[in-house]
């Protein structure tokens, strides 16, 4: 619940900077979206796809270019709780996008921190978290279906840099490169109204 919470702040947070560093330059304000996210991903440690869940935020400062933040959680549980397996990333980049009335298709570049919680083959030995660098590449499209709500779907390729080999998992190299089908919700905040001058 912790981790939610944390989550949830950095999002907020990072799109309320943008739209306040925003709007004493501009002469209007950008477009901003909050959602939520369902993600089935192939981890790249695990054989079968795991699900997760997410968080992000958008912030469109320019007629193509924009921000985002994200958040993912995505749970392997390999037969119980001691042998929970997890991949956790938070990313932050930009994105350009194109507009086609409802539909705005997009791709985007990102660069975060990815938290590997690493099975336990032994209850007394305690459980390993490890934290990496990744570069993370994504196209999608968000499609306004109501006034302030939008629907997305995406794909995207994390690589997590340094990531150890193991002889359980012989196709992990130095990284680990996972891939992610995302699907969400969010509520759109439209742009501000041109400043009177």
């Amino acid at each position: 619940m912790k981790n939610l919470i944390l989550a949830l702040s950095f999002t907020v947070a990072c799109s309320s900077m943008a739209l306040a560093q925003s709007t004493p330059a501009a002469s209007r304000l950008g477009d901003l979206q909050v959602g939520a996210t369902f993600t089935n991903a192939d981890s790249d440690y695990v054989v079968n796809r795991i699900n997760g869940f997410g968080f992000y935020s958008d912030f469109d400062f320019r007629r193509h270019i924009g921000a985002e933040v994200d958040f993912h959680q995505l749970n392997d549980y390999q037969g119980g709780t001691n042998a929970r397996i997890y991949e956790r990333s938070y990313e932050a980049g930009g994105r350009y996008f194109w507009n086609f009335g409802r539909f705005k298709p997009y791709v985007k570049g990102l660069y975060g921190r990815g938290v590997f919680n690493f099975p336990l083959e032994d209850a007394s030995v305690p459980r390993a978290n490890l934290a990496f660098n990744t570069l993370n590449l994504g196209a999608g499209v968000d499609i306004a279906v109501l006034k302030h709500l939008n629907v997305r779907a995406e794909y995207e390729y994390q690589h997590w840099f340094g990531f150890p080999q193991s002889s359980a998992t012989p196709q992990v190299k130095s990284s680990l490169t996972p891939q992610l089908l995302t699907f969400g919700v969010a509520y759109h905040f439209p742009p501000g109204k041109p400043r009177r001058r």
